[in-house]
């Protein structure tokens, strides 16, 4: 069952305030000192009553009496009352609720709460508002004027009495305390909230605060401790990854250097191509300044040049793709190129982002298919090396095998041999001689 679907059950409890505790909890009251999950933007406290400090309200409520507390007595009584937070709600429905609930609830508890209501206050700041209710179990008796003189007569008095109010024998503590639940449920019932479940039928047992929050405690430790599972065995995966992040490397730092000479002698090429170049312009200019018959051919050779720029351009645009993807391969951004020749698509590793990609993609663009079938050939080409790996250690393992099987088929002749031997008849010379 969810929450919305849930009823909605009427929340009271009672509690006794010693005189050691009262300014504790006055201070909880009066968010002297506010608890951690009280959340300000939900509401703040509401006072019922004109009294504002319950510590002070209950004080003053003691002078009155006729006759002083004694030692540890209860002095006071804080009954809670509150509901299921989903039926509160939020928003503006939260806080007509809110008032609602407050009115039945106080008019129930001045009515029905043995002893005098001193103050009461509404905490709209946590999960569900709440009231405090704070009572003095005040009776009114009769006392002696002097009890060695009956005759003087008795006289009024005022005191506290806990036990006669709300205690007493363990069972009848419990009718006190059951007839109150099922007071609150009848008050709030017009609400449509209902008595929660007496504990005859439901067999709860109370936990406090305190054992609460030791519950809690304890499940956050084994979380921490499921956590802290986790993560040695994410360790032992990052380091099976370094592991093979090193292979990786060492293979692709091969390959780096192997592309540092070829990329050397394109570079030496360009530089001869270069110079050649320079050599034929030069030669060019002192034929047209020597011979004016060669104007036509002095414009061929420019053309000529000047296509050989555009080639050493588009060349140099070239290396500068083959860099860009020798720097991607050397990275470990790209590891293989996939597709028919000529259609080749980049084989990114996993985790470049995509603006990277689209980086390197423009970069590589000059000479897209040739860096592409540069990168497939330097992946065939590890590939190939592995496979000359494997075809070597297999050639050393055939002889081995072809040696055993050998002496094992000598060994099995041998044997053969043996046991033919020792079956074969004597010669007929021996069998004369033997007569």
């Amino acid at each position: 069952m969810d929450a919305s679907s849930r009823p909605a059950r009427a929340v009271l409890r009672i509690a006794k305030v010693k005189a050691d505790g009262l300014d504790r909890l006055s201070r909880h009251d009066t968010r002297a000192t506010p608890p951690a999950n009280d959340d300000p933007a939900k509401g703040g406290t509401v006072w019922l009553t004109e009294a504002t400090d319950p510590a002070a309200a209950v004080r003053a409520e003691l002078a009155t009496h006729d006759k002083p507390p004694r030692k540890g007595a209860t002095v006071a009584v804080q009954a809670i009352i509150t509901a299921r937070a989903e039926w509160f709600g939020e928003g503006s429905t939260r806080k007509e609720r809110a008032e609602a609930f407050t009115a039945h609830a106080m008019a129930w508890a001045k009515a029905s709460l043995p002893g005098k209501v001193v103050a009461a206050v509404r905490h709209d700041g946590e999960a569900a508002p709440h009231l405090h209710v704070w009572i003095v179990p005040v009776v009114e008796t009769e006392t002696a004027v002097n009890r060695r003189r009956p005759e003087l007569g008795r006289r009024p008095c005022r005191r506290l009495d806990y036990r006669s109010l709300y205690g007493g024998g363990r069972a009848e503590a419990r009718d006190k305390m059951v007839a109150l639940q099922d007071g609150i449920g009848k008050a709030l019932a017009p609400l449509g909230i209902e008595r929660g479940v007496s504990r005859t039928v439901s067999q709860a047992e109370h936990r406090t605060a305190w054992q609460w929050r030791a519950e809690q405690a304890r499940a956050t430790e084994e979380a921490c401790r499921l956590a802290a599972a986790a993560a040695a065995e994410a360790e032992k995966a990052a380091a099976a990854q370094l592991e093979l992040a090193k292979a990786v490397k060492q293979h692709l730092e091969a390959a780096a250097r192997h592309e540092t000479e070829a990329r050397e002698d394109r570079l030496k090429a360009i530089a001869r191509h270069e110079a050649e170049a320079k050599e034929s312009r030069r030669k060019a200019a002192a034929e047209q300044a020597a011979f004016d018959k060669g104007k036509a051919e002095l414009a061929r050779s420019l053309a000529s040049a000047a296509q050989a720029e555009q080639a050493a351009a588009e060349h140099l645009a070239r290396m500068a793709a083959i860099q860009a993807g020798q720097d991607a391969l050397d990275k470990g951004e790209i590891l293989d190129a996939k597709g028919p020749p000529g259609q080749l698509e980049p084989v990114f590793a996993d985790g470049v982002p995509k603006a990277r990609r689209e980086e390197i993609e423009k970069a590589i663009q000059p000479d897209r298919q040739g860096v592409l079938a540069w990168v497939a050939a330097q992946a065939a080409w590890l590939r190939g090396i592995m496979e000359r790996k494997v075809q070597e250690l297999m050639r050393l393992i055939d002889p081995m095998i072809a040696i055993q099987t050998a002496s094992a088929k000598a060994e099995r002749i041998v044997a053969n041999a043996g046991r033919a031997k020792a079956r074969q008849r004597p010669p007929r010379e021996l069998d004369g001689l033997e007569r």
